[in-house]
């Protein structure tokens, strides 16, 4: 008899959101969308600004602001609990508790008119059945783990009052100090200098619950390859590959994979140039009628412009959504 298949602790099928836009009518920002995260596993979703990465993460945890944004189609399970038909009750408890997010601005996230310890101790008491002063023993703990100096001084400061460094470190913190099942990172550290990056790449390597799935958003293929086992691109609100990080490096299939490809600085032709991707990504209000690549596309054929390629996959779970790879 065959093993029975494992569950995955994420579970996207066919998520679809859309926005509305003045004078009427709506936008599609993420276009039937399914991805698939393994307990323990590390998910890169990777693509140009806009192209969907950020709403795609923000859906799981029902943080995409509605209005103007409305997800209007598709199922998101979380170790096999269905997110979007959840009453916000019970969501609210699976946020923090189950889902951490490490927002790319934490001067977004955090308050700006409270101490880091209060934010960090109302996490806590949030979840948990403990007095504040536990749960401000725990915030501090979490403040020493990710690497806060003065962890005691820090926890009576504003948020205004720590570097961009430190910032990201206390959303760390808050993000996995109850040990969620899965963690969102989105662009944690794009407004970090190179230094630091790494510094934070590192900490969230080093800390991460082994059972943790980690579901990475970036536009930066280096983290990528550093931090993930498989990555998934998009482009234009749709997904167009997926595969294991090493066989995508390897073997690039997609297009607009092999043009992201190029674009990274120590891969490039060694002669001072970047490759670019010529053209710019199509308007999502007026997407054509075929591949959303084809304009830009130096493999472009007539059907490309006409029907739109789907994501197929092979016994190897690699997928890609192009007309150039089909038989």
């Amino acid at each position: 008899m065959a093993a029975a298949a494992v569950q995955p602790l994420l579970d996207i099928r066919g998520l679809t959101v859309e926005f509305a836009v003045e004078g009427g009518g709506s936008l599609r920002a993420v276009d039937g969308v399914s991805l698939q995260l393994a307990a323990g596993g590390t998910l890169g979703l990777v693509g140009e600004s806009g192209c969907g990465k950020t709403v795609t993460a923000m859906s799981i945890p029902r943080l995409v602001p509605q209005p103007p944004g409305r997800i209007v189609g598709g199922e998101i399970r979380l170790q096999g609990k269905e997110l979007l038909r959840l009453p916000i009750r019970e969501l609210r408890q699976i946020r923090g508790r189950d889902i951490g997010v490490i927002f790319q601005e934490p001067m977004t996230a955090l308050s700006p008119l409270r101490r880091i310890g209060d934010q960090l101790a109302e996490v806590v008491l949030l979840h948990r059945p403990v007095s504040r002063r536990e749960a401000l023993g725990l915030g501090l703990e979490w403040l020493e783990k990710v690497g806060i100096p003065d962890p005691r001084q820090r926890m009576e400061a504003f948020p205004f009052e720590l570097s961009g460094g430190m910032r990201q470190r206390v959303m760390i913190a808050m993000a996995m100090m109850l040990q969620p099942c899965l963690v969102i990172a989105d662009e944690p550290t794009t407004a970090l200098d190179v230094t630091i990056q790494a510094q934070i790449l590192d900490l969230m390597r080093a800390i991460r619950n082994r059972e943790a799935g980690l579901l990475l958003i970036t536009h930066d293929m280096g983290v990528i390859w550093e931090m993930c086992e498989r990555m998934a691109v998009m482009y234009a609100s749709r997904l167009v590959e997926c595969g294991s990080v090493k066989e995508i490096f390897a073997e690039p299939l997609h297009p607009y994979t092999i043009g992201l490809m190029r674009s990274i600085p120590a891969l490039h032709d060694g002669k001072g140039r970047l490759a670019h991707i010529p053209g710019q990504v199509p308007s999502l209000s007026a997407l054509p009628p075929g591949c959303a690549f084809a304009d830009r596309c130096e493999h472009a054929m007539p059907i490309c412009r006409r029907e739109r390629p789907e994501l197929l996959g092979n016994v190897n779970g690699r997928q890609v959504a192009c007309h150039l790879h089909r038989g």
